[in-house]
């Protein structure tokens, strides 16, 4: 939620102001409208250091919520050392010294270490070594010490007592703090933005309601002569040449379209993408895809999502293969262990009673659903180390930072659907502009963001399993040994913790499977297209502005408006947005607009 009002924020940053719209259009020709692209602010006529610092603000207080949210209230497992017991017996030997009774380590399973000591022959030693070093020092590497004896006069027994290690709600601090940090300077950037924005115009063009009704308004914004022609298409533009000594041709030029002449040169060149010069269109209701108006961007696009896909599918079969050796081996182990060859007899009763911990020989194979009970450790970071614990945070959170960026891929394919199919139903039935900087009857607040309910809901539902699944599928597991120390022996106490990479099979196979529908909506997102004679939009604030010509302040009735054929002009036929009744646009004749409509170029 948090992330979905800033992004929020992030979209009123990058889009264009009504005004920055004549500028943008005379100096690069197009721009994007919805689409929530730090791009664009680079289209800004004014205030593009404020909206870059303002976008980077939002950006950077943001990171820290994607790597550190799961990290800051978390489960450890917490150990100390086995509990001691002594005993004494003044009678008994063991038996020859073996290095199988030393007590220099400590199995992790053990819970209780008991030693056993024979007191005749160990009394000299009671109470000889007062620290530590000294003890390690003076027995360090020995099975005895004149007639007290490892394993003859001292055994050590570990025994596990079956409790489990205590678990516990850890709140990392380093994490929390830097959270918390983040989430004031957004709210404070949040707050401040609202009310410096109280009684003041909304000029932000968040929709292309916003772009067609500000172009209704202001005719400066609006282009004539290209009624039909679509996004990322080829457009004509106004140059005012000077002849230089990069021109090859010897003919003077005052535009310098003619062959020989350079227009590359900005000091010798003066462009206007916006001149409205005549660009006649024949009329067809065959459209190109999205994947032909992206280009080069969608290759990016399906190259990231193949990559995901096939690593995805890797880690799926190889945590399938490694789970399923382990379970057919542990059924053939029943299997032998319950089959009397020589006497050719299978204890069918043996092998059911055998197969019963199956389900949990699985899970202790595979990890299951994951949590601290059931994940399986993939590899261990170095104890007591800063790094460690920042490593683990980016484990933790890593997957959940690659997943939301291909997410906003697929918001922004979506997105550019979205306004695709409303801007074309508007060719076939009447209806009001869903606006956000004007209010009336003519128009409409159907919904807040760029997608509709029936879309935005179950993609954030989607995206909250992925999370979770995600988070499931790889994680860290934090370990805290906690030695109280020993006042007697000079011992004093420490606490040591250590993070370990765990994985559970699972949630990756979901994960995977869902990796997969959402690669599927995508390419489904790039083979859209639709009928119809209104030129593909896709987002072009430069199509918008060519459907206004026609329309005023006054051209938004309560019942709507319709794009249709404007009628005949001295050499084209128009098309356009009308608050009247449009004609039908008429298939193979040339559309362009009127002459009266062309802008002069300065």
């Amino acid at each position: 939620m948090v992330l979905g009002m800033s992004n929020t924020y992030q979209q009123l940053v990058t889009s264009l102001d009504a005004v920055d719209i004549p500028a943008m259009l005379q100096k690069y020709g197009d721009s994007k409208v919805g689409t929530n692209s730090p791009f664009s602010i680079n289209r800004k006529s004014r205030g593009k250091i404020k909206a870059w610092l303002s976008w980077i603000l939002l950006i950077s207080t943001s990171l820290p919520i994607h790597l550190l949210a799961n990290s800051v209230v978390g489960l450890s497992y917490s150990e100390g050392p086995p509990t001691l017991m002594f005993q004494s017996n003044s009678t008994s030997q063991y038996g020859n010294a073996t290095d199988d009774f030393s007590c220099c380590y400590w199995p992790e399973t053990a819970n209780l270490l008991t030693v056993t000591y024979n007191q005749d022959a160990c009394a000299d030693l009671l109470g000889t070594a007062s620290t530590l070093s000294q003890l390690v020092t003076e027995f360090n590497g020995t099975i005895a010490s004149g007639s007290c004896i490892n394993g003859a006069n001292v055994i050590c027994k570990w025994t596990s007592t079956g409790k489990p290690p205590s678990c516990r709600i850890s709140v990392r601090m380093q994490a929390a703090l830097t959270l918390a940090v983040a989430l004031f300077i957004k709210a404070t950037y949040m707050l401040l933005w609202n009310l410096l924005q109280r009684n003041h115009i909304k000029t932000k063009c968040l929709t292309f309601g916003d772009v067609i009704t500000a172009a209704a308004l202001n005719p400066e914004l609006q282009i004539s002569n290209e009624c039909l022609v679509n996004a990322e298409e080829a457009y004509r533009k106004h140059v005012d040449h000077t002849c230089h000594k990069h021109c090859k041709s010897n003919a003077i030029s005052s535009t310098g379209d003619e062959l020989g002449h350079c227009q590359k040169c900005t000091k010798h060149n003066k462009h206007n993408l916006a001149a409205g010069l005549e660009h006649p269109i024949v009329a067809t209701k065959y459209k190109k895809s999205l994947i032909s108006n992206l280009g080069f961007t969608a290759v990016i696009q399906m190259i990231m999502l193949a990559f995901c896909c096939f690593a995805m599918l890797g880690v799926s079969l190889a945590i399938a293969v490694l789970a399923g050796s382990a379970q057919n081996s542990f059924k053939e182990d029943c299997r032998q262990g319950n089959t009397d060859r020589k006497n050719n007899y299978f204890d069918q009763a043996g092998y059911g009673s055998c197969m019963k911990g199956a389900k949990a020989h699985w899970d202790s194979n595979s990890g299951g659903w994951g949590g601290f009970n059931e994940s399986i450790s993939l590899a261990a970071l170095p104890s007591d180390k800063l790094m460690s614990e920042t490593l683990s945070y980016m484990i933790a959170n890593g997957a959940q930072l690659i997943y939301s960026l291909l997410y906003l891929l697929l918001i922004y394919n979506l997105t550019l659907i979205s306004m695709e199919h409303d801007w074309g139903s508007f060719e076939s039935t009447r209806q009001k502009l869903r606006c956000t900087i004007f209010k009336g009857r003519g128009f409409t607040e159907s919904y807040l963001l760029q997608l509709p309910k029936r879309v935005l809901f179950p993609l954030m539902g989607f995206s909250a399993m992925m999370h979770w699944l995600l988070g499931q599928a790889i994680a860290t597991k934090e370990w805290v040994w906690d030695n109280p120390g020993n006042a007697t022996m000079g011992i004093e106490g420490n606490v040591s913790s250590r993070y370990e990479v765990v994985y559970a099979a699972y949630p990756v196979w979901l994960t995977t499977l869902l990796m997969l529908v959402m690669t599927s909506i995508c390419w489904y997102a790039f083979s859209f297209s639709r009928q119809g004679y209104m030129p593909q939009m896709y987002g072009s604030i430069r199509v918008l502005c060519a459907s206004t010509t026609e329309m005023t302040s006054k051209s938004f009735p309560s019942e709507g408006i319709m794009w249709g054929d404007l009628g005949e002009t001295k050499k084209y036929r128009h098309a356009g947005f009308t608050a009247a009744l449009p004609g039908k646009v008429m298939p193979g004749e040339l559309y362009c607009g009127d002459e009266k409509d062309a802008k002069k170029s300065t």
